[in-house]
């Protein structure tokens, strides 16, 4: 926060005076996406806390699953299901890339064991079990959007670290 406000002066020669005041206005405005998308969803047995998958819980449910190495690592096919196969607009990942050698410097090969065997496999049925990962809330924020405040703008960090979908909910909640 302290480095937005020193940018904030350099870029706008603003001369802040009260500089601890105006961080603590600046990280109030700061959200974590997961609470904030909690707070405005209506209360419903489809988000129960205790059966949300994280990535750390992601991987000890693969530590579980498959105790030996395995052709992929559970970090790519974490990142495969959830900006690609989950996380995308199109998902399931498009059908054109099975064309292709690779899809955006990953081998083919690699992608189809994921969603075949990862995510059809044994992601997907566990998740029919009643657990559910944060693409599911944004999946149910993009189709409800009246439930979501919209805003001049936001400042979003970190923005390659989210999925399209993701990016498409935050655009959309944004009047600028």
């Amino acid at each position: 926060i302290m480095q937005a406000v020193d940018v904030l002066q350099q870029l706008h020669g603003l001369d802040l005076i009260d500089h601890k005041r105006f961080s603590t206005q600046l990280e109030q405005c700061c959200v974590n996406l997961q609470a904030w998308l909690l707070h405005y969803l209506p209360k419903t047995e489809q988000f129960i806390a205790d059966r949300y998958i994280d990535e750390a819980r992601f991987k000890q449910f693969w530590q579980q699953k498959f105790p030996h190495p395995q052709v992929v690592s559970a970090d790519l096919s974490w990142y495969v299901i959830q900006h690609w196969i989950k996380g995308h607009q199109h998902a399931p990942i498009p059908l054109w890339y099975k064309h292709q050698t690779d899809y955006y410097g990953l081998d083919v090969h690699v992608l189809n064991y994921i969603e075949q065997y990862i995510w059809q496999g044994w992601y997907k049925p566990l998740l029919a079990q009643g657990y559910w990962d944060q693409q599911d809330l944004i999946a149910y924020a993009l189709q409800h959007p009246q439930s979501f405040p919209e805003y001049q703008a936001l400042l979003v960090d970190d923005t390659q670290s989210y999925s399209q979908n993701t990016l498409q909910l935050m655009m959309g909640r944004c009047l600028s």
